[in-house]
């Protein structure tokens, strides 16, 4: 229990929660085709992979307009989430420009 009495939970490091990322992974590939895509289900699967894909792209595309190498801010932000959730931190501070202003990173991330 967390201290402000609310119900914590423990967040899997990574090589632990890959076997499971993978088995989601199959179960969705092996039931996307079954599922008609007009049907409900079929229209939310559609709309939630696009919206997810929507959000990694923008932030891919701030780090690049930021000065950002994408892929070194992802790593890093990866690995400080489950820190940032454990002490209630804001999480915008993981956002690529506030990121880089507290790495000192990117030529236009103060504009």
């Amino acid at each position: 229990m967390r201290e402000d009495g609310g119900v914590g939970y423990r967040l899997s490091p990574l090589p632990e929660s890959y076997p499971v990322i993978r088995v989601f992974e199959k179960w969705m590939k092996e039931t996307y085709p079954m599922v008609l895509p007009k049907s409900k289900i079929g229209q939310s699967i559609g709309y939630a992979s696009a919206y997810r894909a929507a959000i990694v792209y923008s932030l891919i595309g701030t780090c690049k307009n930021a000065g950002i190498e994408p892929r070194v801010w992802m790593e890093d932000v990866l690995k400080q989430i489950p820190y940032y959730l454990r002490e209630d931190r804001d999480l915008a501070e993981l956002l690529p420009r506030a990121w880089a202003l507290r790495n000192q990173l990117g030529q236009n991330c103060c504009e």
